[in-house]
This record gives C-alpha cells, sequence and structure tokens, in this order.
C-alpha cells in the first residue's frame, strides 16, 4: 500500500469547486487586490480567534518581518528564536537588521523558558515563540510575565497552529502580535502563498495596514517605508468558505492525532499532551527510541513516506552559522534533531491507511 505524506492533489480535488467559485466571486467584483473578498475575510478571522484586528498579507514569512518592523525593531536589535524552528523565523528577524539569539528546547518540542530568561539583554526586543507542529507553547502564561517584566514584546510564530489553543485561547492571540502562514501545507491554507497577522493592539494594526501596502496613506503618499505584501482577493474568498469547515477539520486531526498516541506509545516516544491544551497535529512527530535510519528505510519499503521536521537546526545552517559566528552548543534541541520523525498524518488519509501504518509499525517493532 503506498501512503503518501502529503498528498495536495486530493486536497484540491476536494476543495476545486469552493476554489472556483471564490475566482468566480472575486471576478465578478473586478476587486482582485485589497478588495471587499479581503475586509470580509479579515473580519472572519477576527470572531473565529476572538480577536480585534487582523491583516492578510502576501505569505507567513511576510507575516513576521511586518510584525517585528511593527513594534520597531531595527538593525542591532536581539530576537530570541527557538534553535528547532523552519528557516523562516530567524530569516525575518535578519530581514529587519536584527540578530537572532537562538534558544534550546523542551522535550515537548517547544522553547525551552529557562533558556529564554538567560538569553535577554539589554538589545533584547521581542521573544518569537514558535508553536511546534500545531502545539501551543505550554508555559506561554510564564513567557509573557517575563516579557512584561523587561519590556519585551511577544511575536507569535503561529504559522502551523491556526485553531490550537491552550486554555481556550487561541495560537496567535495570546502575545503582542500572532503571525500565521496559509501556504498549502498548511491546516488552514489556500492555493499558494498567503499570511495572516493577528493583533489587539490597535498601534501596532494601523501601521501594519501601511508597512503591507508600501506604506501609503492614500494612493498618492506614502509615509513609511512599506512593502508590497498583500493577500489576494480569490485567496481571501477561497480562504473565507475553508473557514467555515476549519472547527470540524480540527477537531478530526485532533483525533487522528490522540489515535496515533494511543497506537503507537510503546513504540516511540509521542507528543505531549494536556486537559489545557488543544493540539490540531499540523504535523505528528514523535521520537524513535531506536534507529530512525532504519525506521525510515522499513516504513518507505512498505510504501509510507516520511519526513524530518527539522533535520537541520538554525544554528547549524550556513546562513547563520557564518554571518553570527555562532559555537554555542543546543543539547537538546541537537539530541533530538538526530531521534525525531514525522509520520504521516492528514485529513485525506483513508481509515484503512492509517491502519495500515500502525500494523507495519508494530510488526517491525516486535520483530527487532
Amino acid at each position: 500500500m503506498k501512503v503518501n505524506f502529503i498528498d495536495l492533489k486530493k486536497d484540491y480535488k476536494k476543495n476545486e469547486s469552493i476554489f472556483f467559485k471564490a475566482i468566480k466571486q472575486v471576478g465578478k467584483r473586478g476587486d482582485f487586490i485589497l478588495g471587499k473578498s479581503l475586509i470580509n475575510f479579515e473580519k472572519a478571522v477576527c470572531k473565529y480567534l476572538k480577536v480585534k484586528y487582523c491583516i492578510g498579507v502576501g505569505n507567513g514569512t511576510d507575516a513576521l518581518i511586518l510584525s517585528l518592523k511593527s513594534i520597531g525593531i531595527e538593525r542591532g536589535d536581539e530576537v530570541i528564536v527557538p534553535v528547532n524552528s523552519f528557516v523562516a523565523s530567524a530569516a525575518a528577524v535578519v530581514e529587519c537588521g536584527a540578530v537572532p539569539i537562538f534558544v534550546d528546547i523542551c522535550a515537548c518540542l517547544n522553547l525551552d523558558l529557562l533558556a529564554v530568561e538567560k538569553k535577554i539583554t539589554k538589545k533584547t526586543k521581542a521573544i518569537m515563540p514558535v508553536h511546534y507542529a500545531g502545539q501551543v507553547v505550554n508555559h506561554m502564561k510564564y513567557l509573557i510575565k517575563i516579557a512584561k517584566k523587561n519590556k519585551i514584546a511577544i511575536i507569535e510564530d503561529a504559522a502551523k497552529s491556526f485553531g490550537a489553543k491552550l486554555d481556550k485561547k487561541f495560537a496567535g492571540t495570546l502575545g503582542d502580535i500572532g503571525c500565521f502562514s496559509l501556504h498549502p501545507l498548511k491546516n488552514f491554507n489556500v492555493f499558494g502563498d498567503g499570511g495572516l497577522i493577528v493583533t489587539n493592539n490597535k498601534k501596532y494594526y494601523l501601521k501594519l495596514i501601511k508597512l503591507r501596502n508600501l506604506g501609503l496613506k492614500n494612493r498618492s503618499e506614502a509615509i513609511i517605508y512599506g512593502v508590497n505584501s498583500r493577500l489576494d482577493s480569490i485567496h481571501a474568498s477561497y480562504a473565507m468558505q475553508k473557514l467555515k469547515f476549519l472547527k470540524r477539520f480540527n477537531l478530526k486531526m485532533n483525533r487522528l492525532g490522540n489515535l496515533y498516541n494511543d497506537k503507537l506509545k510503546n513504540y516511540f516516544t509521542v507528543p505531549a499532551t494536556g486537559k489545557d491544551i488543544f493540539h490540531i497535529y499540523h504535523r505528528y512527530i514523535v521520537v524513535c527510541k531506536r534507529s530512525r535510519a532504519k525506521m525510515i528505510k522499513y516504513l518507505s519499503s512498505k510504501g509510507i513516506e516520511t519526513k524530518i521536521h527539522y533535520p537541520i537546526l538554525l544554528h547549524r545552517m550556513k546562513a547563520y552559522k557564518d554571518k553570527f559566528l555562532i559555537k554555542e552548543k543546543f543539547p537538546v534541541a541537537e539530541y533530538l534533531s538526530k531521534k525525531i520523525l514525522s509520520l504521516p498524518l492528514n485529513n485525506n488519509l483513508s481509515t484503512k491507511q492509517i491502519f495500515y501504518i500502525f500494523k507495519k509499525i508494530s510488526l517491525y517493532s516486535h520483530n527487532i
């Protein structure tokens, strides 16, 4: 049996009708950029996440860059970033002229609170917690206290976590600003690039709507330096339709993730869960107790595709290692990067495929 890690063709086939409906709606109005569809979608996101303001932008990376700029991040400032994130987290900091200060993680794969406290200096202007793989950083309350004490902003990288919750509050709404990606691989996605920024701070919001649109206060005059990063109307219209089904989608992903935990807990260290956490399992990531390489090879031989998120930590990437002369070690992240494995878990998997995965892992584990 073939089990793809992700199947975007199936995703498109499922959503083709609403995609073309979105195109027709926008086409009839002819407002392809900053149109009615985007305004309505931004309002719908605010209602869904229970937040005051939403800004649609070109992609998740731009969401991070513009958010950092909106709080005044400048050259030489420092921003604390977990070392095991996707490169976009660090790239956004560097794009602003600032310095990414990497911190280690906990066994749960989210950033280590004690490591954060040790890295704060007079140059620290922001902390960027990354809600890894769809699970909210579970010590956000304490992180917020640390930030307030040191007058540091919190920019949440919630790229993979739209709909995830901690204490009934949504990822992206816990800090000063939250950033999301609508990339096709995300749980809440469009067929192309797209991103969202949310905040309850009116000052940041007013600056962000100018930053995304070349700093323009009207059609003819720019009052600050900005960029061209706007979520187009077609994607906004399409995402508006998908938002209606997102709660049901995330509930299904949560149930599937918990089923995986139950079936695989004897063979791997499975994702940590708690009553106060609603994990949407954007990625189902386990820690291998034995050889990861052998497990990958075995599963591949059975037609099961796997991934690693992420095999190379940020401080080991040439772009950051050379530029910032990083020699520090991050023992927990380095250990886990050699053990973690992402198994197929998506809304397009059939029950037959899911139990095929469980069966093959069980057979392998009992035969070694």
